[in-house]
């Protein structure tokens, strides 16, 4: 399987070396003879093809020139202005992926202002267009988390597809859809969860509707849709404490994740490990323990089969859920296991912390860890552990009972008797302030 997988990638290469050669000799010959328009369209097709072998930074120079040309046709020609638009918006594109924001939103400005001025510019054409560079613009501007200028543009982009949805919804409610959907997104973030909880519903409707109306061909793509609807929404709701809505969403989401990771694991196996654990936290909610086990148990199965192979990116991931399971263990008298997942969180933690990135993490770690620990009655261990939790973040101290960071004895003494003590350990050290923050992050 793995050699026919290499010479089709070989083929693949090789047939796009020599469309690229062969566009670069029909570019010499409009150099000399064809117009700026069939130029500007050669030299797009040669970006493409760049794209296409990986090389990015290659890719951006031929659409730079590109955009210069069309700046030059002349602007009576209603198709002149679409054209343009559509290269500052492809260039757009590859100055995003080069981590080039701010020269992507220029960009993404001047194709916005080319077509606000261009004739026709009621066209559903146009229309369609100004809402496609309005809708990445606001992606753009999220990617700099710059909410407010993200939800302003997104604004009008939903407002324009909801006008080209009403004449023809098959073609137009995906796209409404989509910048429903990174709407709520905005609006989550600056604060407005039931606004964001109404936008995205809509979404999830319209994507549950489209699925529902779709061909084989497009419904991997609208699933793959409708799951990012479902995972905001369970988590919007989460936030406005519709715990039951939310943990039958995360249910609906997986089963959706589920279809996709069947018919193409090697795509979907990172979603599907994503959906069971965030699944897990939502059941774990509403009390379903023993559900929200299983799940996360699936979950550390796939995370560890991945990290396997790319360590570096799902390590993290196999450590929040590795941690997340002790958590849920832990209450039911699980002991043993609860501290044989925490250590391998804090073993997982240590080695990603090199660069300091997992600092909190790892001292949240080392916090479950004592409490587990002092449980047992590995009174020194726990000590240990806590020390080393209060040390690397001195927020684990409480608030007005210590005298400053460098007496850790005081603030351990501290933590023993407000949240461990043996009688009331498991009730009290869920009213912490430390672990309700870091349960209601397993949400997000």
């Amino acid at each position: 399987m793995n050699e026919a997988v290499t010479t089709l990638n070989e083929t693949a290469a090789r047939d796009l070396k020599v469309e690229l050669n062969t566009t670069l000799e029909e570019l010499a010959h409009y150099r000399f003879d064809g117009s700026q328009s069939d130029i500007a369209t050669s030299l797009e097709y040669l970006s493409h093809l760049y794209v296409n072998l990986g090389d990015a930074e290659r890719a951006l120079e031929p659409i730079k020139e590109a955009v210069k040309l069309r700046r030059d046709c002349s602007p009576a020609d209603p198709t002149t202005s679409m054209a343009l638009a559509s290269s500052l918006q492809y260039l757009a594109q590859q100055l995003s992926r080069t981590s080039r924001l701010e020269e992507a939103i220029i960009s993404t400005e001047e194709a916005i202002t080319t077509l606000r001025l261009a004739k026709g510019k009621d066209s559903t054409e146009h229309l369609a267009s100004l809402s496609a560079c309005l809708h990445n613009l606001g992606f753009y501007f999220g990617q700099k988390a710059l909410w407010k200028n993200s939800l302003e543009v997104m604004e009008e982009a939903v407002q324009i597809r909801r006008e080209l949805a009403d004449q023809e919804p098959s073609k137009y409610n995906p796209l409404l859809a989509a910048s429903l959907h990174n709407l709520g997104f905005y609006l989550h973030n600056l604060g407005r969860p039931r606004s964001a909880t109404t936008i995205e519903e809509e979404s999830a409707k319209l994507r549950r509707d489209f699925v529902q109306r779709s061909q084989s061909d497009v419904t991997v793509f609208g699933k793959h849709d409708l799951a990012e609807s479902l995972h905001s929404l369970s988590g919007y709701k989460a936030d406005l404490g519709r715990h039951y809505e939310a943990a039958a969403l995360s249910q609906e989401n997986l089963r959706t994740v589920w279809g996709l990771a069947w018919d193409n694991p090697t795509a979907y196996s990172f979603h599907l490990a994503t959906a069971l654990h965030n699944s897990a936290a939502h059941l774990h909610k509403v009390g379903r323990s023993l559900e929200a086990i299983t799940e996360m148990e699936e979950s550390i199965q796939i995370r560890r089969d991945l990290a396997k192979n790319d360590p570096s990116t799902h390590l993290p991931h196999l450590a929040h859920s590795l941690n997340t399971l002790n958590t849920y263990l832990f209450p039911l008298g699980r002991k043993f296991e609860a501290a044989t997942l925490a250590e391998e969180a804090i073993s997982l933690y240590r080695d990603l912390n090199e660069s300091g990135t997992c600092t909190t993490k790892l001292a949240f770690s080392l916090f479950n860890l004592a409490i587990i620990l002092r449980s047992m009655d590995r009174g020194e261990e726990a000590l240990k552990a806590a020390e080393e939790a209060v040390r690397l973040d001195p927020s684990l101290r409480l608030k007005g009972k210590l005298p400053g960071l460098g007496n850790v004895v005081r603030a351990i003494v501290t933590l023993w008797k407000r949240i461990l003590e043996p009688a009331l350990h498991v009730p009290e050290y869920t009213q912490h302030p430390s672990f309700r923050e870091r349960q209601s992050s397993l949400e997000t």
